[in-house]
């Protein structure tokens, strides 16, 4: 059985991986016939937030460890991926991907991308894998390929136009129920959270970015 890459930034939407993003895309993974393995950093997360008040906390967490609440478990560092183990990689959002993969929310267009994840994302492009993006992980693509002009969606013109355009995006708004797909580069993405959406239109989207990497599997199989 194919199997899909998945990428967490941690366990929760302002400080790691949205839960509800990341369960529909490892749900609709095994719903279109692949397998996943999920990989996190093994670092200390940017912060902590308590998600009732929305403060943060005086803690300290590791990222891959509470990844691992999500993946229930099964999961492994970053620096174990070897793209060549897989047909595709997804990256769900969550404010995780802005402050523990790359320091979007910190330095804006002077982000840095964690450098083990730089590589993994390029080498699944080099090889013209699928790549999807979910939320605000489409600005961590665009930042990679900085300026080469990529087609990509966060949402609407508001909610996201701006992050992605900092770093020479083609920016397509599209609600949370559609795709953005660049069929040049492989890429495809959707806004989910970015925009303020129920579960059922965010799991809309997802269920589409699923189905579509699937495709293009299924398709350069038969090539």
């Amino acid at each position: 059985m194919k199997k899909i890459a998945v990428i967490l930034s941690g366990c929760g939407f302002l400080d790691g991986s949205e839960i509800q993003e990341s369960v529909l895309t490892l749900l609709y993974i095994r719903k279109n016939g692949f397998a996943y393995d999920c990989y996190a950093p093994d670092e200390n997360q940017t912060e902590v937030i308590n998600h009732d008040t929305q403060q943060p906390l005086a803690e300290t967490r590791n990222i891959m460890a509470e990844a691992a609440r999500i993946s229930r478990s099964k999961i492994s560092p970053l620096t174990e991926l070897n793209p060549e183990r897989y047909a595709a990689i997804i990256l769900p959002g969550g404010f995780g991907v802005a402050k523990n993969l790359f320091t979007l929310l910190k330095d804006g267009q002077n982000a840095v991308v964690n450098q083990d994840l730089e590589k993994i994302i390029r080498a699944f492009h080099d090889k013209r894998k699928p790549i999807g993006a979910i939320c605000i992980s489409p600005s961590l693509i665009a930042k990679i390929f900085e300026n080469k002009k990529f087609y990509l969606t966060a949402g609407s013109e508001t909610n996201g136009k701006d992050v992605l355009e900092i770093f020479g995006a083609n920016y397509k708004a599209l609600p949370s129920s559609e795709i953005c797909i660049d069929y040049n580069n492989n890429v495809v993405s959707t806004a989910a959270y970015m925009e303020n959406e129920t579960i059922d239109n965010v799991a809309a989207g997802i269920e589409k970015l699923v189905a579509h990497i699937a495709h293009q599997i299924e398709k350069a199989e038969a090539a």
